[in-house]
């Protein structure tokens, strides 16, 4: 039987570590907290399941709120960074993991659970279904403009104030619903290990366009998260960084249910595209999400 703990002694710390690296990140340089600063520096996000006080089984919960365009709000507990210890799969230990992440979720009055998985399978059998939707455009250099009105740049994040934080969260496109996300956890986020900001500004230095690239060990060469005052200043920032990077092509993530006129935007670069669900959902509460929702990604964990 698992004995499901969030505060662990220095040992079994360890031993967390060692399992979410051997299951989750073998190859990374770093640890993969780093790649999770907002989610890890909480001390009740990190569900441990032990037996004979050693971590077999783990997965964090974190609690946000969605928002629609009309202002309501859906309380979501995330769940990432799920891991088993090799010798113990195949026993049911992630039911029972996930029977107590439900359990924690409901007492919290969360609508729903939100997982970020391929094994759609096996959590169908949880009660999970697909959730939102989310466009894949892999850009070609060849078919960008030559010219940018922008003046784009690749910057440092740490020399970001908040008042850029909310300018650069202000001119994302509307969507029909996302998580909220404050200038201090946006602030957090941006710590994580190997991403890429570009700016683009205009004569008045005002930032008129932004995208990000890369998050830790995941996402290297896709643009997964960005906003622009307009589809032309969209594009105008796509055309710089081909430039900026001398590279033939990037992929670049867009939410479903955007305006049409982005989309536009965007195929007019694009080689190919394709359509995928965004996440698995839970539904626990009486409260359905809207159709056509969307999770940027640097609040996926």
């Amino acid at each position: 039987m698992l004995q499901f703990k969030t505060v662990l002694d220095p040992k079994q710390l360890v031993a967390r570590h060692r399992l979410l690296q051997s299951s989750l990140r073998p190859d990374s340089n770093y640890d993969i907290e780093m790649e999770y600063p907002h989610v890890f520096s909480l001390q009740d996000s990190s569900i441990t399941g032990l037996i004979d006080q050693i971590p077999i089984v783990h997965a964090n919960i974190l609690f946000r709120e969605f928002a629609a365009i009309d202002g309501q709000t859906w309380k979501a507990a995330l769940i990432g960074n799920v891991a088993t210890e090799e010798s113990f799969r195949g026993q049911g230990l992630q039911k029972q993991l996930f029977t107590h992440l439900e359990n924690m979720a409901r007492n919290e009055n969360a609508d729903v659970l939100v997982l970020w998985s391929d094994l759609e399978n096996f959590y169908e059998k949880l009660g999970f279904c697909q959730f939102g939707g989310e466009v894949r455009y892999q850009l070609a250099a060849h078919k960008s403009s030559s010219d940018s009105f922008l003046n784009v740049t690749q910057i440092d994040i740490r020399t970001l104030n908040e008042f850029d934080l909310v300018r650069l969260m202000g001119i994302r496109p509307p969507n029909v619903l996302t998580l909220q996300r404050s200038p201090t956890l946006f602030k957090e986020i941006l710590t994580i290990p190997e991403m890429g900001l570009f700016l683009g500004r205009d004569r008045e230095q005002k930032i008129q366009a932004w995208a990000i690239t890369g998050k830790g060990c995941d996402m290297h060469g896709v643009f997964h998260e960005w906003g622009a005052t307009s589809p032309k200043a969209l594009s105008s920032l796509f055309s710089a960084i081909f430039k900026s990077l001398a590279t033939k092509e990037f992929l670049v993530l867009a939410p479903s249910a955007l305006d049409q006129v982005w989309h536009d935007a965007l195929r007019e670069f694009s080689i190919s595209k394709s359509d995928h669900y965004m996440a698995l959902v839970k539904q626990l509460s009486s409260r359905q999400l809207p159709v056509g929702a969307f999770i940027w990604g640097l609040d996926s964990i």
